[in-house]
């Protein structure tokens, strides 16, 4: 087997594959990987005019800082990564008796019934209540979760507890 290089741009696009061989000059924000083995890549920068070996980044919240030519954590794609990976966890729809033993098991169900019951309720909530399943991004789940008094967090946690149930 033949080894290569793959160059990529900062932004992680690549631009060339060549023979290993044939090392282009590199800007320095260039990245080079060698694959040595099969699915095995050696990851380098260019840093102070010469190669630098970094490794793999763990996760594409890493990104190289060119100052000290190592990986650093950029905190605001780590954020991002993990709002993406906490609300990826959250269903998006429930039965309506696991929203139920979800609000009883919390001591919501009650307050909800109560609020379904009073004449004031608009009716296309109580038609709702009536349903079978609960959409966690229904409007009227939201006005609910707000007559509650809880946040979307808290929201979300109470659907991730009915998912359960």
């Amino acid at each position: 087997m033949s080894d290569y290089t793959i160059v990529f741009d900062d932004k992680g696009f690549p631009l060339r594959i060549n023979h290993y061989a044939q090392l282009p000059e590199l800007s320095a924000l260039e990245i080079v990987c060698t694959k040595a083995q099969a699915n095995q890549y050696k990851q380098f920068i260019l840093f102070n005019g010469s190669l630098k070996y970094i490794g793999m980044a763990s996760n594409s919240a890493y990104e190289i800082d060119m100052t000290v030519g190592e990986w650093v954590l950029n905190q605001e794609k780590q954020a991002a990564l993990d709002q993406a990976v906490y609300k990826a966890s959250i269903p998006d729809l429930v039965t309506m008796v696991q929203a139920q033993l979800a609000l009883l098991k919390f001591g919501y169900l009650d307050i909800v019934e109560a609020y379904m019951q009073a004449e004031s309720t608009p009716r296309e909530a109580k038609i709702f209540w009536r349903g079978t399943t609960v959409r966690r991004d229904d409007v009227i789940v939201n006005m609910m979760l707000g007559l509650l008094g809880l946040t979307e967090k808290e929201g979300d946690e109470l659907f991730k507890y009915a998912a359960t149930r």
